[in-house]
């Protein structure tokens, strides 16, 4: 019979040497699909004298492996920024990936590079398959909260190789309480004055490491040698019921267009259990700076609400930690 997603998980390892693969025991949360796509990018060999081809040749070998889930765990942020400082409060630990200005640790920009890993999907079941992919970076990373819901998170990794096995490994859940929509705060404003907005139907965040898997080939091999992020693109949107033209006026630039660029805008989001560090806190924090609005809708009925709905880019990862009873994800 057909395998099935009750007889499939996924693990990841950190590896020390790209593209060297390692042990996979640890987990990503609650992961609640997979999708993975490989490409042998097949040259045809054509000649005068015929209309088909003379031979079939492989090219660069590569592939994504693209996953979503609850975030119920940090460990897909450290796998996208690539770095993480563990501080321990009472049996909390707030995992803080970057910190532009040293408000919770030590200053932790924006890395240039990040970590690869080792991402196994495993297949258990009378006869077990293990596909083993190696050499993975993360690409993207999308965050979202609406009404009704949990926080969730989509994400896709470039891999670089790929073998397969016949023993899974030991399945691992991570067991941290999810986060609700109910939990949830969007604050908007000028830079470190920022003030909640609500109420908000929905809010959704992408960063995306822009990696170019044919950045670092050479001849002697079809695998990337490595896999380097290029600007790190940050944009979101949200939908928020028309309370006031304040925000509106921000995208504007004042009460009409502006002739020029508006002030940018600072965007927090945060996502809690509302309990303080060291008495069983969970929670996800986010800061973005130098962000403008890139657009405005706004749509109402004869008896519904008006709604606003913006979309926006910015400037810069300003602040971003997770916080749980997990004392190191890697």
């Amino acid at each position: 019979m057909a395998y099935t997603g009750k007889q499939s998980f996924v693990l990841v390892g950190e590896e020390s040497t790209f593209n060297t693969p390692v042990a996979t025991t640890k987990d990503l949360g609650i992961i609640t699909s997979v999708d993975v796509t490989m490409n042998n990018n097949i040259n045809p060999i054509d000649g005068i004298g015929q209309r088909q081809a003379i031979d079939l040749l492989a090219g660069n070998f590569d592939g994504t492996i693209s996953y979503s889930g609850t975030l119920n765990s940090g460990a897909a942020l450290e796998m996208f920024f690539g770095q993480a400082t563990d501080d321990v409060t009472t049996g909390d630990y707030r995992h803080v990936f970057v910190d532009k200005d040293g408000d919770e640790v030590t200053a932790l920009p924006l890395p240039c590079d990040i970590n690869s890993y080792t991402i196994s999907t495993n297949h258990e079941c009378a006869s077990d398959v293990v596909f083993t992919y190696a050499g993975c970076k993360s690409n993207s990373l999308t965050i979202n909260l609406e009404v009704g819901g949990a926080l969730t998170f989509d994400s896709e990794a470039i891999l670089t190789s790929v073998a397969t096995s016949t023993s899974a490994g030991t399945k691992v859940i991570t067991t941290t309480q999810p986060i609700m929509f109910s939990q949830g705060t969007v604050s908007t404003g000028d830079e470190d004055s920022e003030t909640s907005k609500s109420p908000l139907s929905n809010f959704s965040l992408t960063l995306n490491n822009n990696i170019d898997t044919n950045d670092v080939r050479g001849i002697g091999s079809r695998l990337a040698l490595d896999l380097l992020p290029k600007k790190l693109e940050i944009s979101g949107d949200f939908t928020a019921k028309f309370s006031t033209k304040d925000e509106a006026e921000r995208f504007l630039g004042g009460s009409s267009q502006s002739s020029s660029t508006p002030t940018d805008t600072g965007i927090i989001f945060d996502v809690s259990n509302g309990i303080t560090v060291g008495s069983g806190r969970i929670g996800f924090h986010i800061k973005l700076t130098g962000c403008q609005y890139e657009s405005l809708g706004r749509s109402f009925s004869q008896d519904g609400i008006v709604e606003e709905s913006y979309s926006f880019t910015a400037t810069e990862v300003n602040l971003v930690y997770f916080d749980d009873q997990v004392a190191t994800y890697f």
